[in-house]
């Protein structure tokens, strides 16, 4: 993955990109995108985003969408806890949650009544702020960890 980010480490179990900017960031989101869209999985595939705020999480994700081939504008679901973009000719379905805003397990009785998107095989659920709903989230992930780097534009992203 990613021919487009200047310096990749890889261990056992992660993968770490140095990005060097959005268009870098969002380029790494692209490329996942892609691996993800014509693949198959027997239950639908979570990814969780942590990072700070201003970090590029919801960065990343629009090049996520986009390598899905979904064309609407991404924004962040901050007020609305979550949002669904269909892909593929409507056949699947990308879920952005954002659970910045949810302070308590009754907050995310919404995400409780969607359960049932984790049991499709063609979901792809990706959740910013994880920690925030971690007995919500299975264990089997996809967990990327966006940090600021050493200069102002700089990310490190960790992928495990």
């Amino acid at each position: 993955m990613s021919t487009l980010v200047s310096k990749t480490k890889k261990t056992s179990s992660k993968i770490i990109f140095l990005s060097e900017g959005t268009k870098q960031t969002k380029s790494l989101g692209v490329e996942l995108g892609r691996d993800l869209k014509n693949t198959y999985f027997k239950n639908a595939v979570v990814i969780t985003i942590s990072g700070d705020l201003g970090a590029g999480k919801t960065t990343f994700i629009k090049g996520l969408a986009r390598g899905l081939g979904i064309k609407k504008k991404i924004t962040s679901p901050t007020f609305v806890i979550m949002k669904m973009y269909r892909f593929l000719k409507n056949k699947r379905s990308l879920y952005h949650i954002d659970a910045y805003r949810i302070e308590n397990k009754r907050d995310a009785g919404v995400l409780k009544k969607e359960a049932h998107i984790l049991d499709c095989n063609s979901n792809i659920i990706v959740i910013e702020w994880p920690e925030k709903i971690k007995y919500l989230i299975p264990k089997k992930n996809i967990s990327i960890q966006i940090k600021h780097g050493k200069k102002e534009t700089e990310r490190t992203i960790e992928i495990v």
